[in-house]
């Protein structure tokens, strides 16, 4: 047992000096990265490299269109200047005056405006790749910034790594440790398995000599009683040793037992007669025993028919009493039978009605049937009378026509545009009675959000169901209402109008 103790020891040092395997396979962890992040970073330089080659040919297309678009402007000026009668002619109306003579113009002059046509075309044309030329060397030297910054992320990301494993063991070194701390717990777990094993059987060979121990001493305990049986016939001397004391017991009680036969013999001729003599004379007492009524044992023991008397008496005296005592116990729990009975009743009503699946059962219909008459409320005022609600006997949400005598109808059977104002309805419920339908009453329902469905409702129930959102805004609850429905929107004191433009969307605030 010690040595397995010790082995245990030695393989937990051995481990200890190995060191913490998460911190290895971090630093393990760590080589990995960075040889992925080296590769990422070669590769985000060939990339940041084709993307350069793109601005620099972006750039020269660009220079291109500009010297082409400088040089359109510059043919376009020429042409002016060349036909400046006819550019002027192109912005005169009969009856203005000329802007060089003052004169009022009478009659346009016939020109010919082709060249200076065709110039105006070549400098919009120029124009226009120019501008193309420009927005291609824009993206191109964004992308270049863009993989640019990607890389230097990249570098950063290289550098952190390179810090955490600069004083740390190559990826191979690393590896091997970690197959040692595995050999290691595997030693380990042997050693402490071999330990548990020698202490398991170091207990039992304990438990076996605690036995061994125990059966020796119940042996001497054993011996001891049988020698003080026999004391008054001188048996041996007793000595330490067990077997050899029970050995010289046996012999003596052997050499004394032919005595002892003897004396047997005579002892039972004796008896014999004594018996004779004893049962003569008991025959004769219970032939006077039965002639006074008192039944005895045949044939009975000494004094037998004395205590037989007085046993009878008193077995009598003692059954009348406990008769008695029966009696009035029967009585008494006969009322007490009764009294338990009933109160097992109320006991049992009350178990079944406090059960906690029945009980919590109860209350959430109590609350449906609070919710369900509230929202039948406001149903029948946002539908002008129409509808009502109520739950059928599966708890399942019914709609009442009133318009229809008094049918009743599942919620799912709704239109779009009944559907709405029945949820309305109960959403508007649950806002009015969340504090007394829950626990204490001290939950409320400060904010509502509404989702469409105003676009189903015709003006009339549109202008009901705005009313209740105003009604329940104004008592002190947050209301949101998301909807496509001008009329209602203008009726909000504060919302927000989203827009939608060619390349993206607006929002903008309005205040009523």
């Amino acid at each position: 047992e010690k040595d397995a103790r010790a082995a245990v020891e030695r393989a937990e040092s051995v481990r200890r000096e190995l060191g913490d395997p998460a911190g290895l396979r971090m630093l393990a962890t760590a080589h990995d990265d960075l040889l992925g992040l080296r590769a990422r970073v070669q590769k985000g330089e060939e990339l940041v490299r084709a993307r350069a080659d793109e601005r620099e040919h972006a750039a020269a297309k660009a220079d291109e269109a500009r010297e082409a678009e400088e040089a359109a402007a510059a043919v376009l000026d020429r042409a002016r200047l060349d036909h400046a009668a006819v550019d002027l002619a192109r912005h005169l109306h009969e009856g203005d005056d000329c802007p060089v003579c003052g004169s009022t113009v009478e009659r346009l002059p016939t020109v010919d405006a082709a060249v200076l046509d065709a110039a105006e075309r070549d400098h919009r044309a120029a124009k226009q790749a120019a501008s193309t030329s420009a927005d291609d060397l824009r993206k191109t030297e964004r992308a270049e910034e863009k993989y640019c910054t990607l890389l230097d992320e990249l570098r950063t990301q290289v550098a952190e790594k390179e810090a955490v494993v600069a004083d740390a063991p190559a990826p191979d070194a690393l590896a091997t440790q970690l197959e040692a701390i595995v050999v290691a717990d595997e030693a380990v777990s042997s050693a402490k398995s071999a330990d548990d094993a020698a202490r398991t059987a170091a207990t039992e060979a304990r438990s076996r000599r605690d036995e061994a121990a125990d059966r020796e001493s119940r042996a001497r305990a054993e011996y001891t009683q049988t020698r003080d049986r026999l004391a008054s016939l001188g048996p041996p001397r007793a000595t330490e040793d067990l077997v050899a004391d029970w050995s010289v017991l046996v012999e003596w009680c052997g050499q004394q037992r032919a005595a002892l036969e003897e004396q047997r013999a005579t002892s039972e001729t004796e008896r014999a007669a004594v018996d004779t003599e004893r049962t003569a004379i008991l025959r004769r007492l219970v032939e006077r025993a039965a002639a006074a009524g008192v039944r005895v044992g045949d044939p009975p023991p000494v004094g037998a028919i004395r205590d037989a008397a007085v046993r009878t008496a008193a077995e009598a005296e003692s059954t009348r009493d406990r008769l008695i005592a029966d009696r009035d116990r029967a009585e008494s729990l006969l009322a007490e039978r009764s009294t338990l009975a009933e109160r097992r009743e109320v006991h049992e009503l009350l178990a079944g009605e406090l059960h906690p699946k029945r009980f919590e059962a109860w209350l959430l219909e109590e609350a449906l049937l609070a919710l369900v008459e509230g929202a039948s409320e406001r149903l029948e005022q946002l539908s002008s009378g129409r509808y009502a609600m109520a739950l059928d006997d599966k708890q399942a949400f019914e709609v009442i026509d009133h318009a229809n005598a008094g049918e009743r109808r599942l919620a799912r059977t709704l239109s779009g545009g009944e559907t709405f104002l029945a949820s309305l309805a109960l959403a508007l419920a649950l806002a009015e009675r969340v504090a007394e339908l829950s626990p204490g009453g001290g939950a409320s329902l400060d904010a509502i959000l509404l989702d469409e469905g105003f676009g189903t409702l015709d003006p009339e129930t549109l202008d009901v169901v705005a009313s209740a959102i105003e009604e329940l805004g104004a008592s002190g609850r947050m209301v949101g209402v998301v909807s496509h429905v001008r009329e209602l929107a203008e009726r909000v004191p504060t919302r927000f109008e989203v827009r939608r433009g060619p390349d993206t969307s607006t929002v903008e605030r309005i205040d009523a």
